[in-house]
């Protein structure tokens, strides 16, 4: 069974620095949900590696967080809705 974390400390998580001041990467997994889909349900997307991102208007007004993938095609940033996280570096976020 996966060990289970709240949000307060997924959040601390995925805000980490390391001793030089350089963004931690972790693995995350959430769901989306698009208001304007109708004929698709919601996916579930895991990042293997991300880190947290700026972003150009104000996510938490939204409760959402900018996440940014470090490998593959998609390498701007995800806005992810708080709620929606499901895993971060493997522990359930509850």
């Amino acid at each position: 069974m996966a060990r289970s974390i709240s949000y307060t400390e997924a959040m601390d998580l995925m805000h980490r620095k390391d001793s030089q001041g350089r963004k931690v990467p972790f693995s995350i997994t959430f769901t989306t949900r698009d208001k304007r889909r109708t004929a698709k349900g919601s996916r579930h997307i895991t990042i293997k590696a991300a880190e947290t991102a700026g972003a150009k208007h104000d996510l938490v007004k939204a409760s959402q967080l900018s996440i940014r993938p470090l490998s593959g095609e998609k390498d701007h940033p995800i806005p992810v809705h708080i709620r929606l996280i499901e895993y971060v570096n493997g522990m359930l976020v509850l």
